[in-house]
């Protein structure tokens, strides 16, 4: 809420010394006048751009029912209204008349009447990380002081405040902004996520982000990730009227496609939903020859097809509808945040599955490669976005439901980073494009395990394993893959590693199923992978390196702004409950390259960054936050409901506890499951 947040990060001191070095200490002011730059788009018909067309400037009025607030802190902050959002910032006086504003933080609300975002986009590229010349007029009598914002460089006019009295003299401008605020308040208990800003501020501030030409300030949206057969999938909704379908999110692909109407044999009763109905979207097309991107023209639609590593596959014609992403729930269809994250995109409607496909718990797939194909490239590519990425936490449940398991959250356009256990650290991404691709430069095995990458105790000693990087990295390179369940890496890998696990813990590393205990689980080792940093020059004023998870530091000296990432045997050994067993599932089988899979990335807070060609890490409990207020019931009378038919989600003989045989072999015990 804007009232808690921003009071956390300004200083409530005033006192007379303040005053006199920073006038503007202390003071509240309303913008009349602020300036918009010119584009085609932006100069209002009836307008005349006054003197300051060589500065691709121009003046226009604040909008009068969303207005400006700035109010000045202490010498050090400042906070306020920008219309639709709050915001809260750093700000250092300089030489007389001039004072430099750090990164503006901000509230991540969308307001949909004409001329609001614009106004905000305009008001918060001038006071970001700006430098600022300002001008007091004391107006005398009566009237209200003024001041000016001018370019330093060019002394061109920016913004013009009128100042807001101590005493209630403010009048109706007060009781707007309170209201404008309770708005705010309301509003962004949605879809659109923002983070807890005064837990994060100072980390928002040392990581920053620089504004894109992508969409609106700091657009971002998050939405839950469900629990699938070894792999995560989420929601999307397709065409006017939206109809859900549920597609696995997968960074090792870019296609997204799912099967509609008239599919043939591709197992809608095991899918979480019906088929999708072209025929019931007014907004749906069938893309003709001409227009075909990655497809052949066969038979009047433009056809293409897919086959996957493990052997599945399927086939499609391209299509292109309305889709958003959202919750699972019935209320995403009638929020109408979701219509600012709603773009026209291109997918495969599929006419034939095989394999995995057909009996896997999602309708589809959906590619989040670094690909102009993916959804987060077409929103950003649309404006809906501000940058060019997204993130994935997810964590693994034992069960899985046609109703949905909550296992994490994604947020397209930027990081939800309120779970968050530890900063994010950055490794390059050394691909152009395609596959987000990391450079591996050592492999750890950590004694007596641990499940972050910061040790517990001294007796969890590291051992390094010795590593070919040439062939290690080799091909592909080591790509990060969200699709693929279990981690594969060079086989050149596979007997150094062996001799490690032996020393550390007296027996060869295989792929036999185990049984032991949960306490005997922690305790396995924890292998830890370091990746080429994304800056490997030290940077004083963010991390450091000695206190900083996630940092390799002084475990390898040459390269101390290195990633580490920790893999702990809760994540790398699959438990079976139908055997009792755990099976190891990081695999030495790669000839070329290698894949970090889900089992690895769970647990972690991955940024998938393709606009500064990087990934980030961060720990992290990847607990879904849901903050929507409305509920199933109270839009269930809105909405059509179509039932598929009742299939098993789970067999009976998975959801036995099966320890009661264990502990009476003898006896006649009679099992029940779930």
């Amino acid at each position: 809420e804007t009232t808690t947040t921003f009071a956390a990060i300004t200083n409530s001191s005033s006192n007379q010394d303040t005053r006199e070095t920073f006038p503007l200490s202390e003071t509240s002011w309303k913008a009349t006048e602020i300036a918009y730059a010119v584009s085609s788009t932006s100069i209002p018909t009836n307008s005349t751009v006054p003197s300051f067309e060589s500065s691709a400037l121009y003046l226009k009025p604040v909008l009068n029912d969303f207005p400006i607030i700035l109010i000045f802190s202490g010498t050090n902050s400042i906070s306020g209204h920008s219309g639709c959002n709050g915001y809260g910032g750093e700000v250092t006086p300089m030489e007389p008349s001039k004072f430099h504003v750090g990164m503006l933080l901000m509230t991540l609300m969308y307001c949909m009447e004409d001329g609001v975002m614009a106004q905000e986009g305009a008001y918060s590229s001038l006071l970001s990380e700006a430098t600022i010349l300002y001008e007091l007029i004391d107006m005398g009598g009566d009237a209200l002081d003024e001041l000016i914002f001018k370019d330093p460089l060019t002394a061109k006019v920016l913004a013009r405040f009128n100042r807001i009295s101590d005493s209630n003299d403010a009048g109706t401008d007060g009781d707007k902004y309170e209201d404008t605020d309770r708005t705010l308040r309301r509003s962004t208990a949605r879809s659109v996520r923002h983070s807890d800003m005064s837990k994060n501020f100072e980390r928002y501030l040392s990581e920053g982000s620089v504004q894109k030409n992508g969409g609106m300030f700091n657009s971002y949206q998050t939405s839950p990730i469900f629990q699938g057969y070894g792999t995560h999938y989420a929601t999307i909704w397709v065409g006017t009227p939206p109809q859900r379908k549920t597609v696995i999110v997968d960074t090792g692909s870019h296609f997204t496609a799912f099967p509609c109407k008239g599919c043939l044999d591709c197992g809608e009763e095991h899918h979480t939903d019906k088929y999708f109905d072209p025929d019931a979207s007014s907004t749906f097309r069938a893309l003709t020859c001409g227009e075909c991107h990655d497809a052949k023209c066969l038979g009047k639609r433009c056809i293409f097809s897919q086959v996957y590593t493990e052997g599945s596959s399927w086939h499609a014609y391209e299509s292109v509808d309305r889709v958003f992403l959202s919750g699972r729930e019935l209320s995403a269809v009638m929020d109408p945040i979701n219509a600012a994250f709603t773009s026209d995109f291109l997918f495969g409607c599929q006419t034939k599955e095989t394999g995995l496909f057909v009996t896997q718990l999602a309708d589809g797939i959906m590619g989040m490669s670094a690909h102009p194909s993916t959804l987060p490239r077409a929103m950003y590519d649309k404006g809906k976005l501000e940058h060019n990425m997204f993130s994935m936490c997810f964590k693994r449940e034992l069960h899985v439901s046609k109703q949905g398991v909550v296992a994490g959250f994604i947020t397209i356009g930027g990081i939800d980073s309120r779970v968050d256990l530890t900063p994010m650290v950055y490794a390059r991404n050394v691909a152009k494009s395609g596959w987000f691709t990391v450079f591996v430069k050592g492999v750890y095995v950590r004694a007596n395990g641990g499940q972050s990458v910061r040790p517990d105790h001294r007796n969890q000693k590291l051992q390094r394993v010795t590593v070919d990087l040439f062939e290690f990295n080799s091909g592909k390179g080591v790509i990060v893959d969200s699709g693929t369940t279990d981690t594969y890496l060079h086989k050149s890998v596979a007997e150094p590693f062996d001799e490690v696990w032996r020393e550390v813990t007296g027996r060869s590393y295989s792929h036999n199923p185990v049984k032991i205990s949960k306490k005997d689980l922690l305790l396995l080792p924890t292998v830890l992978i370091q990746l080429a940093a994304y800056d490997s020059t030290p940077d004083p004023l963010s991390h450091k390196l000695e206190t900083t998870p996630g940092l390799i530091g002084e475990i390898d000296p040459t390269s101390p702004q290195d990633i580490l990432l920790a893999i702990p045997a809760t994540h790398y050994m699959e438990y079976s409950p139908s055997r009792g067993t755990y099976t190891p599932r990081i695999y030495f089988t790669e000839s070329q390259g290698g894949v970090i899979g889900s089992n690895a990335m769970q647990g972690h807070n991955v940024l998938f960054d393709w606009e500064n060609k990087r990934v980030g890490f961060a720990e992290s409990t990847c607990e879904y936050q849901e903050n929507n207020p409305q509920t199933e019931e109270e839009v269930s009378m809105l909405v059509d409901c179509k039932l598929g038919a009742p299939s098993l989600s789970i067999s009976c003989s998975d959801s036995v506890e099966l320890s009661k045989c264990d502990k009476e072999s003898n006896a006649d015990v009679t099992l029940s499951g779930t």
